[in-house]
C-alpha cells in the first residue's frame, strides 16, 4: 500500500492588511545614475528596486520625524517599529510597478557636457562610461502595513522572548506607522531621489499625490512650514544623525525640471571653480583654467613639498593649511595638471575613527511643482561634524598629515584677498556658498 502523502498546510494569513495600504504615482524628472545591484550601473529589468526605496525612506524618516528623539536608543526603538530589525519583523511591505508605456530610455555619457553643470553632477558616469536612465520614467510605489493591534501583538511576542532572556521588556503599545510612512515618502520624493548622486540632483522625482508637491512658487514657504510642524521640534541642536534643516533656498522662477537642476548645479560649479569666483581668470589666449582661490592646492603643495616652479606661493595672508571645501563632502580626490603633485585624497576623521566618506550636507536639485515644472533648490542638512581631516597619498591608510577641524572653518579663511569665502564671517564654505546663491546674479531666496 503506497505511503499516504501528507496534506499541504493551509496558507498562512497575510501579515499585512490590504486595508492599510497606499499607492503613489511617481515620475523621474532628472537622469537616473546607478540604482542597480552594481554600484554606478543601471539595471534594465529592475531600474528601481523596492529595497533601495526602503533604504531611502528609512534615511528620510530619521531626517524628519526622527529628529524629535534625543538619543540613538530612543530613535532606534521607533525606527524598529516602522522598518523592522533582526528581532522585530518589518511591518511594512514595499513594491514597485512600472508603467509599460514608458520603458526606461538610456543616455550615453557622451551626450553630457563634460565641462557643464550636467557633467559636474554626472562626472562619475562620464569618467566610467556608464549609461544613465533618461528622465520621464513613470512608476508606482505601493506600501502596505499592519494595524496598531497587530503591532501590539508582535510587541507582546517580542516581550515574551525578552523576559525569557531576562532582558527588560519594551513598551506594550506601538503607535500607528501610517503618518511616519507618509512623511518619509514626502521628504524622499521632494528632497531625495533614486539611484546615485541624488544630493547633486540626479534621480529627482515628482509625486502626483495631493499635498506632496507645492502648487506654486508662492506656496513653497507655507508648504515647508506645515511639514516642519508635522515633524515636531528637534530634540537637540547637535544631532547624532543627519536631519532636515529648518530652511531651504529656492530660485523663484519656475522652469522645466531639467533646467532647474542645471540652474542649481551651475551656481555650485561656479562657486567652486568659476573664473573670478573659485579661480582667477585665465590668461588671454590660454585654454588652461586659472589658479584656484581656495587654499587646498597650496596646502597640498606645502604638505607634499612638491611644486611646479611656475606656481610660486601666494603671498601671505593666503593660507596654506586649510581645506574649507571639506564641508561640501568627503573624500575629495586632488589631481594636479601635468603631475605637478602626486594624487592625494582628503578623508574625514572623527576622533580616532577613520570613516571612508562623509556625504555632502548640501542637496542641490529641482523641487517639482504640482504642474510638473520645478524650481532650483538648495537644501542644507544638519549633520554630525568631523573632528579633522586626513590628507592621504592615494589610499586611505597612507596618511601624510592629519589637520584639525579648524583647517576647514575659521574666520581668517574669509578675509584674505579674493577669498571665495568672503561672504561668511566664520570662514565657512557652506555659509559662503549660500550667500553667493542669494546674490543678484543667482537670485535664490530663503524659505
Amino acid at each position: 500500500m503506497p505511503k499516504e502523502i501528507p496534506k499541504c498546510p493551509k496558507k498562512p494569513e497575510t501579515p499585512l492588511s490590504a486595508a492599510l495600504a497606499h499607492t503613489y504615482s511617481l515620475e523621474l524628472k532628472t537622469p537616473l545614475f546607478g540604482g542597480g545591484v552594481e554600484a554606478g550601473e543601471n539595471d534594465p529589468s529592475h531600474p528601481i528596486r523596492a529595497t533601495s526605496i526602503r533604504g531611502h525612506l528609512r534615511f528620510w524618516w530619521r531626517a524628519t520625524r526622527g529628529r524629535r528623539f534625543a538619543n540613538p536608543a530612543a530613535l532606534w526603538l521607533r525606527e524598529e517599529e516602522i522598518f523592522g530589525s533582526t528581532r522585530f519583523p518589518s511591518p511594512v511591505r514595499i513594491s514597485v510597478e512600472f508603467d509599460p508605456k514608458t520603458p526606461p530610455a538610456f543616455i550615453n555619457p557622451t551626450e553630457f557636457n563634460r565641462f557643464g553643470p550636467d557633467g559636474y553632477a554626472l562626472f562619475a558616469a562620464i569618467q566610467n562610461g556608464n549609461r544613465v536612465i533618461q528622465e520621464g520614467l513613470k512608476f508606482k510605489v505601493s506600501m502596505a502595513w499592519i494595524s496598531p493591534t497587530q503591532l501590539k501583538s508582535r510587541r507582546a511576542a517580542l516581550n515574551e522572548q525578552l523576559m525569557k532572556a531576562k532582558e527588560p521588556p519594551l513598551p506594550a503599545e506601538v503607535a500607528d506607522v501610517a503618518d511616519d510612512l507618509r512623511d518619509a515618502m514626502w521628504a524622499w520624493v521632494n528632497f531625495g531621489g533614486i539611484g546615485g548622486r541624488t544630493r547633486r540632483g540626479c534621480g529627482a522625482l515628482l509625486c502626483h499625490e495631493d499635498g506632496f508637491a507645492p502648487k506654486s512658487v508662492a506656496e513653497i514657504e507655507g508648504w515647508l512650514l506645515a511639514a516642519q510642524q508635522r515633524f515636531g521640534v528637534a530634540a537637540t541642536t547637535a544631532p547624532l544623525w543627519s536631519q532636515l534643516g529648518t530652511h531651504l533656498y529656492y530660485r523663484p522662477q519656475p522652469e522645466p525640471a531639467i533646467n532647474a537642476w542645471l540652474t542649481a548645479m551651475s551656481a555650485f560649479k561656479t562657486f567652486r571653480q568659476g573664473e573670478g569666483v573659485g579661480r582667477n581668470r585665465r590668461r588671454p589666449g590660454s585654454n588652461r583654467p586659472g589658479r584656484s582661490y581656495f587654499p587646498e592646492p597650496e596646502t597640498i603643495r606645502q604638505t607634499m613639498n612638491q611644486r611646479d616652479p611656475k606656481h610660486t606661493p601666494f603671498p601671505k595672508p593666503f593660507p596654506n593649511d586649510a581645506f574649507p571645501r571639506a564641508e561640501f563632502g568627503l573624500p575629495i580626490v586632488f589631481q594636479f595638471q601635468g603631475g605637478e603633485v602626486d594624487q592625494t585624497v582628503l578623508y574625514p576623521r572623527v576622533g580616532n575613527e577613520k570613516p571612508e566618506r562623509m556625504a555632502s550636507p548640501l542637496i542641490l536639485k529641482p523641487l517639482c511643482l504640482k504642474d510638473g515644472n520645478a524650481v532650483a533648490v538648495i537644501v542644507p542638512l544638519v549633520v554630525p561634524w568631523f573632528s579633522g581631516v586626513d590628507l592621504t597619498l592615494r589610499g586611505r591608510d597612507q596618511i601624510r598629515r592629519t589637520f584639525p577641524q579648524s583647517s576647514t572653518r575659521r574666520p581668517d579663511l574669509g578675509t584674505y584677498p579674493n577669498s571665495p569665502l568672503a561672504g561668511s564671517p566664520s570662514g565657512s564654505a557652506i555659509e559662503a556658498f549660500l550667500a553667493f546663491a542669494q546674490n543678484a546674479d543667482n537670485n535664490f531666496r530663503r524659505a
